[in-house]
């Protein structure tokens, strides 16, 4: 299963993640490394080593985040992201989306943005636990706006998208959970999804 939109930031990512590195070194330090051959080398060595310690999946990570947020804050109040937010499935009529995401997933946020093949796209990311290990849910849907419905299209764990079967499963869990009396030990675990 793919993305709806796929964003190729990676190149951006590290320019950022360099200017920042870059900046956080002191001045004097710069030019006692510049001044001394030694030190020139060991720093140098050091800096690829940071570097190449920071894998291209993990600068994605970041800057997902990042724009998670930004977006999150910009599309509070966006029709699409309300439809989404206020509607629910046909299993779980007494719940919406957003009370169950809510109450399921720790750091909850949604966001809108306009797909390259021109369909509107609401996504939510948040937290959760996955086979006991912490992990971001990336979850898309694509709106039908004419129909005044929308339909669940993607889902990932840090970046690495799950089949239709987890999306499912997942969503399921989260309304379930959502559904149980306060004080009862909702669970934000899905380890237990297809058992």
């Amino acid at each position: 299963m793919r993305p709806v939109c796929c964003l190729n930031r990676t190149k951006k990512i590290y320019a950022n993640l360099t200017d920042f590195i870059l900046s956080a070194i002191p001045l004097g330090f710069l030019k006692e490394v510049y001044s001394n051959e030694k030190a020139n080398v060991d720093f140098l060595i050091l800096l690829l080593v940071l570097c190449s310690g920071c894998s291209g999946s993990v600068a994605d990570s970041i800057g997902k985040d990042v724009e998670d947020t930004i977006a999150h804050s910009q599309s509070a109040n966006d029709k699409y992201v309300q439809m989404v937010k206020n509607g629910y499935p046909s299993t779980h009529p007494s719940v919406s989306y957003e009370q169950a995401f809510t109450a399921f997933f720790s750091s909850p946020q949604w966001k809108h943005f306009k797909a390259e093949d021109g369909r509107e796209v609401v996504e939510f990311t948040g937290d959760c636990t996955y086979q006991n290990t912490p992990v971001k849910a990336r979850i898309q849907f694509v709106v039908h706006e004419q129909q005044g419905t929308f339909e669940t299209a993607y889902l990932a764990f840090n970046e690495v998208p799950q089949n239709k079967l987890i999306l499912t499963a997942l969503i399921e869990k989260a309304f379930s959970s959502a559904e149980k009396p306060a004080g009862s030990g909702r669970e934000h675990c899905i380890t237990d999804l297809l058992q």
